[in-house]
Order: C-alpha cells, then structure tokens, then sequence
C-alpha cells in the first residue's frame, strides 16, 4: 500500500486527542486543534487510538492506514477513493481534501 504523498507530511507528528463517529463520519481532533474528517463506506468499527502519534498515512483506493509512531496501524474503509478526507487547522483554515 503507498504512502499518501500529500497526507502524510501534514500529518506526521500530530498527535491524536479525541476520535469521534457519527454515522459515516469519523472526526480526529489531533492536539494542536486540528480537525480530519473522515467520511466511511458505512459506520465504521474502528479501534480507538486516542494519544497516538501520526507516522504516516497510506492508501490505496477507498482504504486507508494510519501508521504511528509505536508501530500500531489503524484501517479505515473510505466512502470513496477521493472525496472522503478532509484537514482543517486550529483556525479552520483547509490544508488538506481529497
């Protein structure tokens, strides 16, 4: 699975507060107030992995693992290949969709 060129650096080293379902919508809020928002396929089951550290991203199609920095990965099923993910910094302002 390839690492997500454009993900991973605006990711790398931010670590997970709170992780939060709605439906089909997964939100990370990272501790510097950052917001992902997720959209799934379906309501996901995911594990929690609250105060974890961002490593890397990799994806392939509507499938996407976070890597952190204790070597644990978390996969989530997209709602599509593009369109699913969204980054927001701490004043809203958009670094990342796709």
């Amino acid at each position: 699975m390839a690492r997500n060129q454009k993900l991973t650096p605006i990711l790398a080293g931010r670590t997970v507060e709170q992780v939060r379902q709605s439906d089909n919508t997964i939100s990370v809020r990272f501790t510097d107030d950052s917001i992902m928002s997720i959209k799934t396929a379906a309501p996901a089951t995911i594990q929690p992995f609250n105060h974890r550290t961002v490593k890397a991203i990799r994806q392939h199609d509507n499938v996407m693992h976070l890597d952190f920095a204790d070597d644990s990965t978390v996969a989530i099923e997209l709602a599509g290949p593009t369109a699913s993910v969204m980054v927001r910094d701490h004043d809203n302002k958009l670094e990342y969709a796709d």
